[in-house]
């Protein structure tokens, strides 16, 4: 076993809350043993791949109980115009790699990516929240429902996976990518987008939380990537990276942030330093052909 579950701690009267924690016993991207405190109460560090995760956590139950509660998705509609902007610009990284083929998006959330993919691509997506499926039946897809790893994706049947911010909320992230890399064709390519870590853990001095706490009805991150450990994550499973650079994901679109936006991709390409508020990698399939 790799996880325990146990009663969470009581909450002030009246706020919802999680009902069920459980600790990690191993790292969930390595599943090294060995792990240890980092930033109390709750993230640890693992000892052999870096990566930091929570430990406790929610359990996946408790996970899409929260998602089901539908907050999240219904400010996404409220965001979509910029959204739909943010959609239209990781299509176009995707289709420079891979302009056609068949499509899997995992988490796919409100579906809102499916609707501009499906123009070039035969989508299919995985869902575990069912607020957030009934969101994409109105789209006119029909999502698998449920945790990826439990579900029935045979291999070799897909040109291009994508997880638009989704590593960082699966319990065990090392597993999701490696049945990816199985559910690729031979020079199949992946893309994944998560939030990069590295600009609050510089300034973790002046936040005595620099990763923040875990919210009913809030985004649910269990694994917090920087850039070195997301390419150690991509490699491990036999993903070789081909692009790695910012992902855009200012919803308040001033000239401030679009500055800030393209400075950030300026060092990133000069340096090799990532600095923005979030990173996207895309990779491919090494065994079976380049």
């Amino acid at each position: 076993m790799h996880a325990s579950s146990h009663p969470a701690p009581p909450s002030p009267a009246g706020a919802r809350a999680f009902l069920e924690l459980e600790d990690v016993a191993c790292c969930p991207v390595c599943e090294s043993p060995g792990g240890r405190a980092r930033f109390l109460p709750d993230v640890s560090q693992c000892a052999t791949c870096r990566v930091l995760y929570r430990s406790p956590r929610p359990t996946q139950r408790e996970i899409v109980r929260s998602y089901d509660a539908g907050t999240t998705y219904a400010r996404w509609q409220d965001e979509r115009p910029v959204r739909d902007l943010l959609w239209r610009k990781r299509l176009r990284t995707i289709a420079r790699f891979r302009p056609s083929g068949d499509l899997l998006d995992i988490g796919t959330g409100d579906g809102e990516f499916l609707r501009h993919a499906a123009g070039a691509y035969a989508v299919r997506c995985t869902e575990v929240s069912a607020a957030g499926a009934d969101h994409v039946r109105r789209r006119g897809f029909e999502p698998q429902i449920g945790d990826f790893l439990a579900l029935d994706v045979p291999e070799a049947s897909f040109d291009v996976v994508t997880l638009w911010h989704v590593l960082e909320h699966v319990p065990w992230p090392g597993r999701v990518l490696a049945k990816v890399e199985a559910t690729l064709r031979p020079g199949g390519i992946v893309a994944v987008a998560v939030p990069n870590e590295r600009r609050p853990l510089l300034w973790r001095r002046r936040r005595k939380r620099p990763l923040g706490t875990l919210g009913w009805g809030e985004e649910i991150h269990l694994t917090h990537f920087v850039p070195t450990t997301l390419r150690r994550t991509m490699a491990r499973v036999g993903l070789r990276v081909l692009e790695f650079g910012v992902d855009d994901v200012e919803l308040e679109r001033s000239f401030a942030t679009g500055v800030a936006h393209q400075a950030h991709r300026l060092v990133s390409a000069v340096t090799g330093w990532h600095l923005g508020r979030a990173m996207y990698v895309v990779a491919r399939r090494t065994r079976g052909g380049a």
